[in-house]
C-alpha cells in the first residue's frame, strides 16, 4: 500500500494467432484458434500470469481475439480486487486514511479498447458472445480503467510471440523486476 492509501493492481493481456500461416492444414481446428497470455501485477510484481492458452472459439479477427483475451484476464483480476478489498478492511487502517484500490487493464488494439471502454458495438463486433462483456459494469463505475498501451510496451508480449532471444530476455527481466524498464504496473 502506498503512503497515500492506494493499492494498484494492473493487468496486461496479449494474443497471437496459434497456427502457422499457410503451413498448417486448413482442417486442423486447433491451428485456427488464437493463443493468449496475460499478466496481473501489483506493486511491480507479477501476481498471476497465464501463457499459451488457446481461446475456446475461433476468432474472426484480431479485435475479437484481443477482446476475449482481455475478458479472460479481467475474469481473474476482478476476484483479486475483491480479496484485496476484504483484506484492507481487516488491516485496521485509520478512518482518516481512505484505502483506494485502483485497477488498470492495458489494451493495444484500438477497436478492442473502444469496445471495452465505450461499449461501442458495430456490425463487426455485434456477434461477440455476451459472456465476454461481463466486466462492463466495473468499467462503467470506474472500478477498472481500460487504458491504451503501445504494443512494444505490452509486458505480456513475450507470452504469445516468438521473439528473438535478446528481446525475450529483456521483456522477461522487465516483467520479473530484474531490470528497470518501462514497467506499467
Amino acid at each position: 500500500m502506498h503512503p497515500d492509501g492506494t493499492l494498484s493492481v494492473n493487468s496486461m493481456s496479449d494474443v497471437d494467432f496459434a497456427g502457422l500461416y499457410k503451413v498448417d492444414p486448413m482442417a486442423d481446428v486447433s491451428s485456427a484458434k488464437s493463443r493468449m497470455g496475460y499478466i496481473i501485477g501489483m506493486g511491480g510484481c507479477p501476481l498471476v500470469w497465464k501463457s499459451h492458452q488457446l481461446i475456446p472459439c475461433v476468432c474472426l479477427g484480431t479485435t475479437e481475439a484481443e477482446y476475449y483475451s482481455l475478458s479472460h484476464c479481467l475474469r481473474v483480476l476482478i476476484p483479486i480486487r475483491r480479496v484485496l478489498a476484504e483484506h484492507t478492511q481487516l488491516l485496521n487502517v485509520p478512518h482518516e486514511m481512505k484505502v483506494t484500490i485502483t485497477s488498470e487493464a492495458s489494451e493495444d488494439i484500438s477497436a478492442a479498447l473502444l469496445l471495452a471502454r465505450d461499449h461501442r458495438l458495430s456490425s463487426r463486433t455485434r456477434y461477440y458472445h455476451t459472456q465476454a462483456h461481463h466486466f462492463w459494469q466495473f468499467v462503467d463505475d470506474g472500478t477498472i480503467k481500460i487504458v491504451p498501451c503501445e504494443s512494444a510496451l505490452m509486458d505480456a508480449y513475450y507470452f504469445t510471440k516468438a521473439m528473438p532471444r535478446e528481446g525475450f530476455e529483456a521483456n522477461r527481466k522487465c516483467v520479473q523486476g530484474w531490470s528497470f524498464c518501462n514497467l506499467i504496473f
